[in-house]
């Protein structure tokens, strides 16, 4: 199993959060924190199947004029155009991202409405599922090369940081509570390691060989956040 080289990465996001927090709590006075769910739907772009998520998100509103969001959001897919196995093999692979993404945003107050633009970035964990693959090599072992008895595949993605930007309009319709839909564009690029063990019979025993190859991995892609927050 190939690790994911994240120490960093890691490293670079909880202190991304650290300031988020420190900030907001020096700045509480002049401001507004407020949190809430969201549904997301990935749309355009790398993405084949458009599957809805979800997530969570905390905004510090500085005087209406500038904010600070931070957000965690999961949301699927499926990977089918891949390349690396052929009929009658199914080339499928499950895909799950989970991202903590930090925006700043210019916020444009219009009565109880407020528009807003903004950008930043974000790190994807990214974890597949090769189970559906591996099914159907099981069911069609007769299609695999001569002298070849089994073979077991996989797809591992690196997790990485990618950007965005993003545009949106919030509706509050009580002191308390408002409503918010988004548009995000995420421009991700990370690497993705395609793996192939090899199972040969040699008399006695079964020789095992495993062949790994490496490319590049682009998901940009649109996410469609809608969402409630409460206003501390």
């Amino acid at each position: 199993m190939r690790e994911c080289r994240i120490g960093f990465g890691m490293k670079k996001l909880l202190s991304l959060l650290s300031f988020f927090a420190l900030g907001c709590a020096i700045a509480l006075a002049d401001g507004t924190l407020k949190d809430g769910p969201h549904f997301a739907y990935p749309t355009g772009g790398d993405v084949r199947y458009e599957q809805a998520g979800f997530g969570w998100q905390v905004t510090y509103d500085h005087e209406n004029y500038w904010s600070v969001d931070l957000s965690i959001t999961r949301q699927t897919d499926k990977l089918d155009d891949l390349g690396f196995l052929s009929e009658p093999f199914e080339d499928r692979l499950d895909l799950e991202l989970v991202a903590i993404a930090l925006s700043a945003r210019l916020d444009y107050p219009i009565y109880d409405f407020t528009v807003y633009v903004g950008g930043g970035f974000g790190y994807y964990w990214m974890r597949t599922d090769n189970g559906r693959a591996n099914r159907s090599i099981q069911e069609n072992l007769g299609a695999l090369p001569p002298g070849v008895s089994d073979w077991r595949v996989g797809a591992e993605i690196d997790n990485t940081f990618a950007y965005h930007w993003a545009a949106g309009l919030e509706w509050r319709w009580s002191p308390s509570w408002e409503v918010f839909a988004e548009y995000r564009r995420v421009a991700l690029e990370s690497e993705i390691v395609y793996r192939i063990r090899e199972s040969r019979p040699r008399a006695a025993t079964i020789d095992r060989q495993e062949f790994h190859t490496q490319e590049k991995f682009s998901y940009d892609h649109g996410l469609i956040r809608v969402g409630v927050n409460y206003r501390f």
